[in-house]
């Protein structure tokens, strides 16, 4: 299977994406905001609560893009950054993200040599 479970946490309860599920998911959201617009490193804010806000419903989270808005300027509810993170995660092919990863350590490696 290209994708992995997904597990979100809202208000300190789990909420599960089977892996099965997150390509629709994955279309739901980019029909909000595409992987390119949020790793532009400025995405807009309401983008983001809205993309969230999907993701959390598809798992079964009984919530408004409005609570989710509120969240990300609440010091105990998920940050901006962690949201855009998460989703652009979550977008991501685990293999793929693997690759990037090594692929920018040995960069790394090769800078600090």
């Amino acid at each position: 299977m290209l994708f992995e479970d997904v597990t979100l946490v809202w208000k300190g309860e789990d909420y599960i994406i089977p892996a099965n599920q997150v390509m629709r998911l994955i279309a739901k959201i980019e029909d909000i905001i595409t992987l390119g617009r949020l790793s532009a490193g400025d995405p807009p804010f309401g983008k983001v609560s809205q993309a969230f806000g999907v993701a959390l419903r598809h798992s079964g989270a009984n919530v408004t893009d409005e609570e989710v808005y509120a969240a990300l300027f609440d010091s105990e509810g998920v940050s901006v950054i962690a949201a855009v993170e998460l989703l652009l995660m979550m977008m991501m092919p685990p293999e793929a993200m693997r690759k990037a990863e090594a692929a920018q350590e040995k960069k790394n490696k090769a800078r600090s040599e």
